[in-house]
């Protein structure tokens, strides 16, 4: 008895151990799957961060950190990021999809999204843009835009993870963006299900529906720190998402 007794507890210690830790001795409540040792965050300067220390970046940061993910955001700026372990980015204020896309005349130490990920080596690449892109141009030429985006990230390397985000709303009293914000969301939406039907590992990041005017923005454009916690909070979502 004594004999049956002690392969008993070894059987449920190995029971336990399996739980705790399942297949390849992964702990109980890590991460299953990697969002990418190296991210790079691209856009304008709601990427930056203007309206709020850190912008998504911050809250973002802080969520995967607690979650136990590791890595590190990668890019040549650092500016408004003194509150993050990880404070680099590449999120240019004012810059458009085509200024992201070939580089921005007059700042010709800025560089432009193949550069970017030449230098900074990214394994994930979060893209948010088109709040600066003009908004009377045909609906397959702004298309087109970020089709281009994504020929550049995987021409790069035809593995890297990307987030594609819509972008959130704004003041549209003030801007007048309503109606071109809706279609920023729908095309952003159908490329990255389009590129994700190919083969491609792209998830749509949606910053848009649950984004409240009245309630998340800290100027007609910008996000204040509750609008861009929401950011974050479904960039976290699309980061995990396998």
């Amino acid at each position: 008895m004594g004999r049956h007794f002690k392969f008993g507890l070894v059987f449920v210690a190995i029971l336990a151990a399996a739980f705790c830790f399942g297949q390849g001795g992964r702990a109980l409540g890590r991460p299953a799957k990697s969002i990418g040792q190296r991210v790079l965050a691209v856009g304008d300067s709601i990427t930056l961060g203007a309206g709020s220390l850190g912008g998504y970046r911050a809250p973002l940061e802080q969520r995967l950190l607690s979650e136990g993910y590791k890595f590190e955001f990668v890019g040549n700026l650092v500016e408004n990021s003194n509150n993050l372990v990880s404070p680099r980015h590449e999120g240019h204020g004012g810059w458009s999809t085509t200024d992201i896309t070939n580089g921005k005349a007059g700042q010709s130490g800025a560089g432009k999204l193949a550069d970017w990920l030449k230098t900074s080596r990214p394994d994930t690449v979060v893209i948010m843009t088109g709040t600066n892109d003009p908004f009377w141009v045909p609906r397959q030429e702004w298309t087109a835009k970020y089709e281009k985006l994504l020929d550049i990230v995987f021409k790069y390397n035809p593995k890297t993870k990307v987030v594609l985000a819509s972008i959130p709303r704004s003041d549209s009293a003030v801007t007048g963006k309503s109606e071109a914000e809706a279609l920023c969301f729908d095309i952003v939406k159908t490329v990255a299900a389009s590129r994700r039907a190919k083969g491609f590992f792209v998830t749509f990041a949606d910053t848009y529906t649950s984004f409240n005017p009245a309630l998340d923005l800290f100027d007609a454009y910008h996000p204040n720190a509750n609008g861009y916690r929401k950011i974050a909070n479904v960039i976290y979502s699309a980061l995990v998402r396998r």
